[in-house]
């Protein structure tokens, strides 16, 4: 199993300091920048959050990986009407 493979455990690791990262930052950048700047932010830290889970979702047993599911689909369209919303307000 991959999982205690150093190089994949950092990743794990470097994904979760992006979202937690980007979930602190970003309205600090949406006030000092612009709106936009901290959307975008925050729709990474939405995509960092649906990786991680998906990522969950493959070792979890059955109930729990029915939830992880809900989880990355949730992020997923959060993050999708995130750089929509960008996209509106950029036009």
């Amino acid at each position: 199993m991959d999982r205690n493979r150093p190089e994949i455990e950092s990743w794990r690791r470097a994904m979760g300091c992006l979202f937690a990262g980007a979930m602190v930052i970003a309205p600090f950048i949406a006030l000092l920048y612009d709106v936009n700047a901290g959307l975008i932010v925050m729709a990474l830290g939405l995509l960092a959050t649906a990786y991680l889970s998906y990522d969950s979702m493959k070792t979890a047993e059955p109930p729990l990986r029915d939830r992880l599911r809900t989880v990355v689909i949730i992020n997923l369209v959060l993050a999708a009407v995130t750089v929509i919303f960008v996209i509106a307000r950029s036009v």
